[in-house]
């Protein structure tokens, strides 16, 4: 058991930052770089960051928690891309399930 914890008020700044961040792990949207193929409408192929591959279930995609994160990282993989003429990756939104 942990004894003499001594605990100061928060100051408005760092109540500020804790409502943020609860409201971020709160919100279930998070972004993915999504490459669309011709003929499926609605597959795609989902990058994953860490693999530097794809993968078509969403839920196993790199997930980003700030659509701007995700644009970047789209828009780095579009740089890299050889074959400029095929269509730019999407950036899409894809929502946890609830683990109630």
């Amino acid at each position: 058991m942990i004894r003499n914890i001594h605990t100061w008020p928060l100051t408005k700044t760092q109540r500020r930052e804790l409502k943020r961040r609860i409201k971020e792990i709160d919100d279930p949207r998070r972004w993915a770089v999504c490459s669309k193929m011709p003929g499926l409408k609605k597959r795609g192929f989902y990058y994953l960051v860490d693999s530097h591959g794809y993968t078509m279930e969403p839920l196993r995609a790199t997930l980003f928690k700030k659509r701007e994160i995700a644009v970047a990282v789209g828009d780095a993989l579009d740089g890299l891309r050889k074959n400029k003429g095929r269509e730019a990756d999407k950036i899409v939104m894809i929502k946890i399930p609830d683990k109630k």
